[in-house]
């Protein structure tokens, strides 16, 4: 399955979420059912300085799978931005860069 780098930038209500609920989780409960529920695997999250709060490893089935996780982040009012990257192996990249 391809890999995917996720960057969300939390909404103010998302932060309060967290903040209230002990078992709200900064990334891990917030983010992690979600890729679950689109077939995904979740691999690991950071909390992060700068544009974006949490930046998340994720492995999803396609590009159809990663789009839903940041349509579902983004309607469950958890995300206000959200950046997702796909991953390519560095053998692939290499295959690409050969084939040039």
């Amino acid at each position: 399955m391809p890999h995917y780098l996720l960057q969300v930038t939390y909404s103010r209500e998302a932060w309060e979420r967290m903040k209230t609920s002990p078992g709200a989780g900064i990334c891990y409960h917030m983010i992690r059912p979600v890729v679950e529920r689109h077939g995904g695997t979740y691999h690991n999250g950071w909390l992060a300085f700068g544009e974006y709060d949490s930046v998340v490893i994720m492995e999803m089935p396609d590009n159809r799978a990663a789009a839903a996780v940041s349509i579902d982040l983004t309607l469950q009012g958890a995300a206000k931005n959200i950046k997702t990257t796909p991953l390519v192996p560095t053998e692939v990249a290499r295959e690409a860069l050969m084939s040039i």
